[in-house]
C-alpha cells in the first residue's frame, strides 16, 4: 500500500468550526445547552400562565439558563481566537505523509513523526479527518483537502493496527 500524502492548512474558520464540533459532541455540554434552554423556556412559560406564582419577574433563573447556554461558546470563541492567533504553528500549512509504518506531520516550523501504534484514535466525520495523539488532543485534517481514496486507504492502514481505535 502506498503512502498517503494530504496537503492541509487550518484557517480561523476551520479551527473555530473544528472547537465547536469538538464541544458539541460532548453529551455533557449538548445536556447542558438542552438544560439552559428548558430553564428558560419553562421559566417564561410558567410566569405567563400563572402569574401569580412569581411576585416578580424570574431573572435568577432565565440568566442562569442564558448562562448555561450563551457561556460555553463564548468561552470557546475567545480561546479560539487567543490560541489560533497566538500560536503561529496553527497557521502554517501541514503535510501529513501517512504510510503503514508511520505517520509524518510537516510544518513550516517543525516535523514530527510517530508511528501507528502511537495513535490514539483515528476518526472520521462529516467535515473532519482526526488523528487522535491522546483523549483530549488531535491533529485536524478539513475531509474537504482529502480524497475518498484516500480515506479509504487510511481506514485499511488503521484497520491493520488493532491498538489504534478507530470511528468512521
Amino acid at each position: 500500500m502506498s503512502e498517503v500524502t494530504i496537503h492541509t492548512g487550518l484557517s480561523f474558520k476551520d479551527y473555530r468550526r473544528a472547537n465547536f464540533f469538538l464541544l458539541y459532541r460532548r453529551n455533557m455540554t449538548r445536556g447542558m445547552l438542552v438544560l439552559g434552554v428548558l430553564l428558560i423556556l419553562g421559566t417564561v412559560v410558567l410566569y405567563f400562565v400563572r402569574p401569580e406564582y412569581y411576585s416578580s419577574f424570574p431573572i435568577l433563573p432565565i440568566a442562569l439558563g442564558a448562562a448555561m447556554v450563551l457561556l460555553p461558546p463564548l468561552s470557546l470563541l475567545r480561546s479560539s481566537k487567543k490560541n489560533y492567533f497566538g500560536d503561529a504553528r496553527l497557521r502554517e500549512k501541514f503535510t501529513y505523509k501517512l504510510d503503514r509504518e508511520r505517520i509524518q506531520v510537516l510544518g513550516e516550523s517543525f516535523d514530527t513523526t510517530f508511528s501507528w501504534k502511537k495513535l490514539y484514535k483515528f476518526e472520521v466525520s462529516d467535515h473532519w479527518v482526526l488523528l487522535w495523539q491522546n483523549a483530549q488532543m488531535a491533529l485536524l485534517i478539513p475531509k474537504r483537502d482529502v480524497t475518498e481514496g484516500q480515506i479509504q486507504r487510511l481506514k485499511d492502514i488503521a484497520g491493520k493496527h488493532p491498538g489504534v481505535r478507530t470511528k468512521y
